[in-house]
């Protein structure tokens, strides 16, 4: 497991879990705004989310506020 951001207050809780060679991003933001994570590599497809979700953008993602998303990264 690779943390991405910490989940300190006011920030999302996000780690990258791999398995058999897949990459899957973990991001939970219960804060009450938007936040934007960028990762090492690029992101896939929105596998999984609740709430608002997440938006994709190269090797960035925005998490809603109050959201959770597994993304799977290329």
């Amino acid at each position: 497991m690779e943390f991405v951001c910490d989940g300190a207050k006011g920030r999302p809780l996000a780690y990258v879990r791999s398995f058999d060679g897949e990459r899957i991003l973990v991001a939970v933001n219960p804060t009450d705004s938007a936040c934007e994570l960028t990762v090492g590599g690029s992101l896939g497809e929105v596998i999984y989310s609740f709430g608002s979700g997440a938006e994709i953008s190269g090797n960035s993602c925005v998490i809603g506020a109050g959201s959770a998303a597994f993304v799977k990264l290329d």
